[in-house]
């Protein structure tokens, strides 16, 4: 996950998100924010099992995760 910003890396994460209906994992220009956002999924275990969850749910009906649509 790149660090928020203007970067081309950060706006190609943003579209990847967008693509999986996960829009609401961005983060803004915060450094710090985004510091905080990193550490809760690295020391919450549960936030990060609903985070997978989450995306196995999507994997089995979204486009993005089905390329041969």
């Amino acid at each position: 996950m790149p660090c928020p910003g203007e970067t081309h890396a950060f706006q190609i994460w943003g579209s990847i998100y967008a693509a999986a209906v996960l829009e609401d994992l961005l983060m803004g220009a915060s450094s710090v924010a985004y510091e905080q956002w990193v550490a809760t999924f690295a020391t919450h275990a549960e936030e990060m099992a609903a985070l997978r969850h989450r995306l196995r749910d999507h994997r089995n009906h979204l486009p993005f995760f089905q390329p041969e649509r």
